[in-house]
């Protein structure tokens, strides 16, 4: 988000994180100490993502509603109950072919990023040029769902 905030500085667009980003570490978030306090850098010096170490089920609920599209760019999700939340809502969702997702949420509904996938339906993320190619194929599929 913050690289198309970069390249299209015009667009109307903010992004809402809800979650604990320094909660734990394991398979689903494939990430390094420096690679969270760089996440951290970008959210204090881009006003225009907002982020919530947590809310209320009503908090989000109503945050949901008033929401344009809802975004799960997901490396490894099991059962995508965030998708389902944010399609109760009446949001449109961009996810990836993760798992269950692309049962969840086709492309009649909702947006797809189709990503190299392991024997188990999850994205291949191990080692740091995978996700590295990883980051950058959310972010150009990205840019051209928002073209």
């Amino acid at each position: 988000f913050d690289e198309i905030c970069n390249k299209e500085p015009n667009i109307k667009a903010e992004l809402i994180l809800v979650g604990d980003i320094e909660a734990y570490e394991d398979n689903t978030k494939p990430v390094t100490r420096q690679e969270i306090d760089e996440i951290k850098q970008i959210i204090q010096k881009n006003n225009r993502i907002i982020h919530y170490k947590e809310l209320s089920h009503i908090e989000i609920v109503n945050l949901l509603q008033k929401s344009h599209v809802g975004l799960l760019p997901s490396w490894s999700d099991t059962y995508g109950y965030s998708v389902l939340e944010m399609q109760a809502a009446g949001v449109p969702v961009i996810t990836t072919n993760i798992r269950a997702l692309p049962e969840i949420n086709s492309e009649e509904v909702g947006w797809m990023i189709n990503l190299p996938l392991s024997n188990t339906g999850e994205a291949e993320y191990v080692g740091v040029e995978a996700r590295s190619f990883i980051r950058k194929k959310l972010i150009n599929d990205l840019e051209n769902i928002i073209e």
